[in-house]
């Protein structure tokens, strides 16, 4: 269950409230300062390292008597690490669009023509996708990249 979806199925329940509202000022927080600074820099990031902490906390010492809530509460927790790592790094996207991206081109193409092709050509395939999908994020020309004799000049 979604945290909007358990939310609007139990207004009641203050344990939900309790870690749905730390969950989204923490996120909010961290959304709005990457926004502001256009970038998503670990020295920038790692001043919400107490904060992160801060609600981790507070996840874990609230008494869930909902099952849906606790339920939602352990997938908090088991996935905490994951859901901040992005704040250990540089420049990595805090939200899966890029991901997304990524896997629709896939999926458009394996349906098409991978099935017909072998493990070497599919490696091959995934190797320019990869390519084309940084040339995107960094709005670089894939064709100039094709092109270039200095790839590194364009990526």
């Amino acid at each position: 269950m979604e945290l909007s979806d358990a939310y609007l199925r139990y207004p009641d329940d203050t344990a939900l409230k309790v870690i749905t509202s730390n969950f989204t000022e923490l996120l909010a927080g961290i959304v709005r300062d990457i926004e502001e600074r256009s970038k998503s820099r670990k020295r920038y990031l790692k001043r919400f390292k107490p904060e992160i902490h801060l609600c981790h906390k507070t996840i874990v010492a609230t008494d869930c008597h909902n099952i849906d809530t606790k339920k939602l509460q352990s997938r908090l927790l088991k996935y905490w690490h994951e859901l901040f790592e992005f704040t250990n790094h540089n420049d990595i996207h805090w939200n899966n669009t890029v991901a997304e991206h990524a896997i629709k081109l896939i999926a458009t193409h394996r349906n098409k023509n991978l099935k017909y092709l072998s493990i070497k050509k599919i490696e091959d395939y995934m190797t320019i996708l990869t390519i084309y999908q940084n040339c995107e994020i960094k709005e670089k020309s894939f064709l100039r990249f094709l092109l270039n004799q200095k790839p590194d000049d364009i990526l």
